[in-house]
Parts: structure tokens; sequence; C-alpha cells
């Protein structure tokens, strides 16, 4: 039995999942050096949890940021999607 060729869809999706990884870590490691710029120490990046991902965990004196990295192309874009409530209850501390 042969596999079947993949179709130029599958091919041209892949491409695009592979050109958005690529850009997702680059806005991460920006994200990570600004962080450093402002004196956070970076404890880890793309960390799994059983609640998601986190892009980046860093630390600056006793405040420890959990960081969600966001990339737009332009500034307009980056305002039309945000963390949304539903992202943020899951990561709010619990009491």
């Amino acid at each position: 039995m042969t596999t079947p060729e993949p179709s130029i869809r599958t091919t041209a999706r892949q491409v695009r999942g592979a050109l958005a990884r690529r850009s997702g870590r680059r806005a991460e490691a920006w994200a990570a050096l600004w962080l450093m710029a402002k004196g956070y120490r970076i404890l880890g990046f793309r960390l799994r949890t059983r609640l998601g991902e986190i892009d980046l965990l860093a630390q600056k004196g006793r405040v420890l940021a959990v960081v969600e990295v966001k990339s737009r192309t332009t500034l307009e874009r980056s305002e039309e999607r945000r963390v949304g409530k539903e992202c943020r209850s899951r990561w709010s501390p619990v009491p």
C-alpha cells in the first residue's frame, strides 16, 4: 500500500503553520529581551502545565510575571484580539 501524495492544500497549510510558529518564537524572543531590559530575569520559555502553555515566565524582585505573547503585524491589529476573560480566569490566583 502506498501513501497518497500530499495535496497542495495540505502542503500550504503546513507551510503557514511553520511560518506562524517561527513568527511566534521570534515574538517570544523579543518579549524576553524587552523584559530583560526592564530588569526581569527569564525563568522559562514555553512551559507546559495542566492548564495550558505559558509563553514566558519572568521574575523581578518579588514579582512573578506569567506572560502570554501575542504577535500582530501592526499596532492597529494588536487591538483586535487580546487575552480574553476565559483565559485570564484560568490563570488567576486561587484564594
